[in-house]
């Protein structure tokens, strides 16, 4: 893409000058700009781990107790009945294959929405230059 004719029109324009203090004007608006910038935590840093550290915790504490609660035996129970429930409809195989894929299905858009989440509250915020 190198094209000669393009590089001499160019370089034939001429340069117009820069305004009068653009360059004191231009590092002072940086400097300020870095001095500005500095970390500080929003409600929403604090807030989305505590709920989801709580959520996760209450879920481990409510399984524990369920699991202590059950019957030792509950998936074999589990299996007499969905078997049982499986012969009663014609096309079981078929029926237990749509029910993995739609449980499948809603565990890739559950864990997709949690890193799409992530990934919107990770984005830096756009800093403003003030005049």
């Amino acid at each position: 893409m190198d094209d000669p004719r393009i590089d001499e029109a160019i370089n034939s324009i001429p340069l117009a000058e820069l305004p009068e203090g653009f360059v004191p004007r231009t590092m002072d608006r940086i400097a300020n700009q870095r001095k500005s910038i500095r970390f500080r935590f929003n409600f929403i840093d604090i807030a989305l781990p505590a709920f989801f550290s709580i959520f996760l915790l209450v879920l481990l504490g409510v399984g524990q107790w369920v699991y202590n609660q059950i019957n030792p035996r509950w998936l074999q129970y589990m299996q007499l009945e969905v078997a049982h429930y499986f012969k009663l409809v014609p096309s079981s195989s078929s029926l237990g294959y749509q029910a993995e894929g739609i449980i499948l299905l809603a565990l890739v858009f559950f864990l997709f929405s949690a890193i799409m989440l992530i990934w919107v509250v990770s984005r830096p915020r756009q800093i403003r230059v003030t005049k």
